[in-house]
């Protein structure tokens, strides 16, 4: 038996019918992809998906750095501050559910993941946006986000690996 390892960061992305990708964006910004956040930070999180042939049963699955948890923006008791005004919504918004959710029928936000799945995927180019929290500090390797088609697992795709840092707040200084 042969057994191989390669680190996360090393981890180059694969198209086999479907391309995917991930980037992390500050909330004021987001045409400059980060690596770092501050504990207790909101983070925008990008995933931009090509589908250069129609599918069927879709999975997309993007396993969160270890100290990132994904905001559920429809329980009412999800903490809002610092998320950008734009996600502040309500229930009729089209920015629900994040960006394509027109398309993507399940959305499972869970403890390591997000998993965002669709019935039926036109040929063409999603983006799916939602919200993390840095919550942990460290430096945490990332495993890369993949797609495939549910009943066709040799149509998939899967992006590059990298590293996520969360570093402590500044700490401010005392008002007397």
């Amino acid at each position: 038996h042969m057994r191989t390892t390669l680190p996360v960061e090393e981890v180059s992305a694969l198209d086999k019918g479907i391309i995917v990708s991930r980037a992390y964006f500050d909330p004021d910004d987001r045409t400059t992809a980060i690596t770092a956040a501050e504990q207790g930070d909101t983070v925008v999180v990008r995933l931009t998906i090509v589908v250069p042939n129609s599918l069927h049963y879709a999975v997309i699955d993007d396993p969160l750095p270890a100290g990132l948890e994904a905001i559920d923006l429809s329980l009412r008791t999800s903490q809002v501050v610092g998320a950008p005004d734009r996600y502040l919504i309500e229930e009729s918004d089209f920015g629900y559910s994040g960006w394509g959710w027109w398309y993507f029928d399940h959305v499972e936000l869970r403890d390591e993941k997000v998993v965002i799945s669709a019935n039926y995927m036109p040929a063409g180019t999603y983006e799916y946006v939602y919200l993390a929290r840095a919550s942990t500090i460290g430096e945490f390797k990332t495993i890369p986000p993949s797609a495939f088609e549910f009943y066709f697992p040799e149509v998939y795709g899967r992006g590059d690996g990298s590293i996520f840092e969360v570093v402590p707040q500044e700490t401010l200084p005392e008002v007397e």
